[in-house]
């Protein structure tokens, strides 16, 4: 067999194990699968920022201060 031959094999028997790995640990391995989990991931991750910064702005809001009488 060729050294381009041999080349050719050790890149796709690295991609079939990368593609096994990942099938493995996430559960998938199609590259558009990926990327839509990681969108929707970094979505989730935004929205969750956003809510505690809101909380946050709402606790520390002047109009909420404990000192005030009702």
């Amino acid at each position: 067999m060729s050294t381009a031959a041999l080349n050719m094999e050790a890149q796709l028997v690295s991609l079939y194990e990368e593609k096994e790995l990942l099938e493995r640990e996430l559960g998938v391995s199609d590259a558009e699968r990926l990327i839509a989990m990681i969108r929707s991931m970094e979505e989730q991750l935004v929205s969750l920022y956003a809510d505690k910064e809101a909380e946050w702005r709402s606790a520390s809001s002047p109009s909420r201060s404990s000192s005030e009488t009702p």
